[in-house]
């Protein structure tokens, strides 16, 4: 038995990769946003949509903002919780590639 047997680097690991996601579905969410709010309504629009549900899971949350009286605070308010719940998404997607990674992987590898 080696004498680091105790210390295991494997929950670091499965943290670190779920943190990357984390931060890559941000930063997707936050991308998207930006190019279809320059793309505008059309066609251009139309396929940034259908990209941003594949991509972008919580865009549906911006369902809420389809009303007469939305102000400025709600937009900010419910587009900044989609773009986090993103990040929750691609980063418990992250967490489950740690974990099959290091389940099948060997221990030198990690």
């Amino acid at each position: 038995m080696s004498k680091d047997a105790g210390s295991s680097p494997r929950p670091k690991t499965v943290l670190k990769i779920a943190l990357w996601f984390f931060v890559i579905g941000v930063l997707l969410a936050v991308l998207l946003d930006i190019v279809w709010y320059v793309a505008g309504y059309g066609p251009t629009g139309y396929a940034i949509e259908q990209t941003a549900r594949v991509l972008w899971p919580s865009c549906i949350f911006l369902m809420a903002l389809d009303g007469p009286n939305v102000g400025l605070a709600e937009v900010i308010l419910v587009t900044s919780i989609s773009i986090v719940a993103n990040g929750v998404i691609y980063g418990l997607l992250g967490a489950l590639v740690g974990v099959f990674r290091i389940l099948f992987t060997s221990r030198e590898e990690l």
